[in-house]
């Protein structure tokens, strides 16, 4: 009788230490979720204030190089004026004058980035923007021999946004796609996806481009959207693309991620809650 006691309070006495260790594990496991999100809050935070600050360089550094900028451009085209038509320096101006262009395109994509370009929010109708923006470059797509499909949601409800500023995001995102196909130099050409939808919770417009190109090393992934980062050769751009893009989203409320393995393709994914024009505040 005594040994059954004995062994009833060892069984009593083994399950208290069970249950101690169980809930200090689950105290561990759940302070260990909270370190995490507390981290990736941490970097979310990091990398917003990171754009916010670059954006503010930007700003200043554009408005700087615009005056000088087109005082060179004005003499340029006075002097290409001047110039007799078989004059062997027509070509070196009008050089200058073709250089000068390109520069004030990359201070426009600068101030576009630093925010100082003015926003026009209206309620849009997001595939509508989509079929725009590709339909302005199905052509060379179809030339470069990538084949577009496009899955888009007719049933989405309406977004608060700036259309322009948003087709500006699409046709960053679908050139970025045919720049990845193109450097595979492949003849079979490539797939771009586009897909639309609601999201599950019914919140939130989800769109995403899935692109058959060269893909992203995990080591240059976490840089994509560093405004003035690229992987490609300078005649491809200067690498303000894809930091545009993030900026409008974010400008926009919403998110945008993206995953990518080399060699097989890359994917981004946005994502715009559904609010009303007047919520959004730039």
């Amino acid at each position: 009788m005594e040994d059954r006691d004995k062994t009833k309070e060892q069984l009593i006495e083994e399950v208290k230490v069970l249950r101690s260790n169980l809930a200090e594990m689950e105290f561990l496991e759940a302070k260990y979720r909270k370190v995490q999100n507390f981290e990736e809050a941490q970097e979310e935070l990091v990398q917003s204030n990171k754009m916010i600050a670059i954006g503010q360089l930007a700003a200043g550094i554009s408005h700087e190089l615009n005056q000088p900028l087109t005082g060179v451009r004005g003499f340029a085209q006075a002097v290409f004026m001047d110039l007799e038509t078989d004059s062997p320096l027509r070509d070196d101006v009008a050089k200058i004058i073709q250089e000068a262009d390109r520069m004030d395109r990359i201070i426009k994509s600068v101030r576009f980035f630093a925010g100082s370009s003015k926003s026009n929010i209206k309620k849009l109708d997001i595939n509508r923007s989509l079929e725009d923006s590709l339909s302005l470059l199905e052509k060379e797509l179809q030339k470069k021999n990538i084949r577009l499909i496009a899955k888009l949601d007719n049933n989405l409800p309406e977004l608060g946004g700036d259309v322009h500023q948003l087709e500006q995001v699409f046709l960053n995102l679908i050139n970025n796609a045919k720049d990845a196909i193109e450097s595979l130099d492949s003849s079979e050409g490539g797939e771009l996806r586009v897909n639309t939808e609601l999201s599950e919770n019914g919140k939130n417009i989800v769109v995403k481009f899935e692109d058959t190109g060269c893909g992203i090393s995990p080591d240059k992934l976490e840089n994509v959207f560093n405004p003035f980062y690229t992987t490609k050769s300078p005649d491809k751009g200067m690498g303000m693309g894809l930091s545009i893009v993030y900026r409008v989203v974010e400008q926009h409320k919403g998110t945008v991620g993206v995953a990518s393995e080399e060699g097989k393709g890359t994917s981004f994914t946005i994502t715009f809650p559904l609010q009303s024009a007047d919520m959004i505040t730039f």
